[in-house]
């Protein structure tokens, strides 16, 4: 049996290749609960509920099948990325009930197992202390995947109130992660968000449904996967192209503002790339 299923699911991938070199939609092979597909994003967080377009999932945190969300954090990303591409599928990988307990160990599984499950996009709505050979590697392996890495800029460790450079934390520290910070708007920094060099963009927080770069990242995916869906963004999808793709739909920090590295490298115009897919008002 596990011989004829494991012919299947290479043989359901040559064709998934084949088919999408063309085009770009959903396409289910029905293995391990996994949906081969163009824009899967995983979302690394306190798991998913189930009237969310889920195409499969893990449980890191306590090693059951349940990905349910019990406190709804990580269906509300989710929610945010599909208010800009309602096209968007996700993995339910919960690594935590309510925020806590996620460990470097924990997070390195979660990754490879998004990135052997055909996830285009990883998302990280949190950022640990410490760091560990596991999850650099796990980081790595991603990456080399052409899986474009995602994470949210977020607030201090310790306390809230005192924010951090971003280049201390993880995994927003590592050069394979996209970088997304909250400003109050394209001129105006948020002072309560975390900053650095490694900031890539900003997404102002009056675009989003909820406070916090937790959501302005769930917002940068859903436009991201927008890009790719309407072919905007070209092959490999790695962070290479990604952050050349993007370059238009910036718009430049002044100039006093940028020396305080509190906005990353621009702020991202989500309307203009709403009108270069022909998508419709957001939800």
């Amino acid at each position: 049996m596990m011989l004829y299923v494991n012919f299947h699911r290479r043989l359901c991938k040559i064709v998934h290749a084949l088919l999408t070199a063309t085009t770009l939609f959903v396409f289910s092979c029905n293995f391990d609960n996994i949906s081969l597909a163009s824009e899967i994003i995983a979302i690394l967080d306190s798991g998913l509920n189930k009237d969310l377009p889920v195409v499969g999932g893990k449980n890191f945190f306590d090693n059951t099948n349940d990905t349910q969300d019990e406190v709804n954090h990580g269906s509300e990303l989710a929610k945010e990325v599909l208010a800009v591409n309602s096209g968007a599928k996700f993995l339910a990988v919960k690594i935590t009930r309510n925020g806590d307990g996620i460990t470097p160990e924990i997070l390195a599984k979660a990754i490879r197992y998004s990135a052997d499950s055909n996830a285009q996009f990883i998302n990280f709505s949190f950022a640990l202390s410490k760091d560990s050979k596991e999850l650099q590697n796990a980081i790595k392996y991603a990456a080399k995947k052409n899986i474009v890495l995602v994470a949210a800029a977020g607030i201090g460790l310790k306390n809230p109130y005192e924010p951090m450079d971003v280049s201390k934390i993880f995994p927003q520290s590592y050069s394979e992660v996209l970088v997304v910070g909250k400003s109050l708007s394209c001129t105006e920094p948020d002072e309560m968000s975390n900053f650095g060099k490694k900031i890539d963009f900003v997404i102002p927080e009056d675009e989003t449904k909820k406070r916090g770069s937790s959501y302005t990242a769930a917002r940068a995916l859903g436009l991201l996967s927008l890009l790719i869906s309407k072919n905007k963004l070209k092959e490999p999808f790695n962070l290479s192209n990604l952050k050349k793709t993007l370059e238009p739909y910036l718009t430049p920090i002044p100039k006093n503002i940028k020396k305080l590295h509190k906005m990353g490298g621009g702020c991202l115009d989500s309307k203009k790339i709403i009108e270069a897919t022909g998508k419709g008002p957001t939800l």
